[in-house]
């Protein structure tokens, strides 16, 4: 029988693994789902789902947690081409249905759609992104166009699952991640403080 312990370990450690790892161990090994089933809920295919699952089955089962892998470079590439072309459908077709959008100090949410803000901000406002390597790792900087110049507004991190992105870490309102990325990058980062303005979190 297994311990608390052992039993809370192994939860921290699938929650480590990507979206999509989580969501096919959760739907097959603990809802008893088939095969075909996962696929059809997590709209890929049964391979990518055994993909997943192998993926997710490695993570409970290693003694420690594992870092999450950034997205492949060609993912983080095709997501800054259809952020650029600020087409919405573009842009909804390089991430997955079930991409997680982590925006630190507001929180996040599961899946994007149409009308979500995130996307209608991204294209409708005067901002371009552009890929950069920064400590080993590709990050996305989000510049806004303002008299004076462009200001980085956003850095984001990607991973990917099946070719598309399946979670975005926002980190506007992480002023010490934005100073330095902005420096390693000549960048000068707008000063977004640590979490929406007053009036914007009580309406939320």
């Amino acid at each position: 029988m297994a311990r608390p312990d052992d039993v809370r370990d192994a939860g921290q450690r699938l929650f480590a693994a990507s979206p999509q790892a989580r969501a096919a161990v959760v739907l097959k090994d603990v809802f008893g789902f088939s095969l075909e089933e996962v696929a059809d809920q997590l709209r890929t295919t049964t391979g990518g789902v055994e993909a997943a699952l192998s993926r997710g089955r490695a993570a409970v089962r290693e003694p420690g947690p594992q870092p999450r892998e950034g997205a492949p470079r060609a993912v983080v590439d095709a997501f800054v081409h259809a952020y650029n072309a600020h087409d919405l459908d573009r842009l909804l077709a390089v991430m997955t249905d079930a991409v997680s959008i982590e925006v630190l100090g507001v929180g996040g949410g599961r899946g994007m759609r149409a009308d979500d803000g995130w996307a209608e901000w991204a294209t409708t406002h005067p901002v371009t992104a552009s890929a950069h390597r920064v400590d080993g790792e590709d990050v996305v900087a989000i510049l806004f166009d303002v008299p004076g110049g462009p200001q980085m507004c956003e850095v984001l991190r990607l991973e990917g699952d099946e070719g598309r992105v399946s979670r975005i870490v926002d980190y506007c309102y992480a002023p010490d991640t934005m100073a330095h990325v902005g420096a390693a990058l000549g960048l000068t980062p707008m000063a977004m403080g640590y979490h929406q303005d007053e009036d914007t979190l009580v309406g939320m």
